[in-house]
């Protein structure tokens, strides 16, 4: 099976003085590929910390498409405080709703 890297790189950032508002900036994003998506990657940064979070996906088949197995994330601020965080999915479930509506006809004037 054949896989490919997917890579999103922001070209060019925003001065302060043109986006004041602009609290973060997506830096780079990105995906392994093969069939589907197996894995992504999201790095943002602003002037305080940056954040970048990676996600694992696993083909279920109960529900019948790719769910996350694993979020990583991590955090660190420019005076070098780090912050991780690991989560880890499983026992996925399938729910169903049903819905039973009728709607009156609309009567225009």
């Amino acid at each position: 099976m054949a896989s490919l890297g997917i890579a999103l790189v922001l070209a060019a950032r925003p001065a302060a003085a043109e986006e004041p508002k602009l609290a973060t900036v997506l830096e780079r994003a990105g995906a392994y590929v093969t069939e589907r998506v197996l894995m992504s990657e999201l790095i943002a940064r602003d002037r305080t910390v940056t954040a970048i979070i990676d996600v694992s996906y696993q083909s279920e088949p109960l529900v019948g498409f790719l769910v996350p197995i694993e979020m990583r994330e991590r955090y660190e601020s420019r005076n070098g405080e780090r912050i991780k965080g690991d989560a880890r999915y499983g026992q996925f479930r399938q729910f169903q709703v049903n819905v039973d509506e009728t709607f009156a006809p609309v009567i225009r004037k």
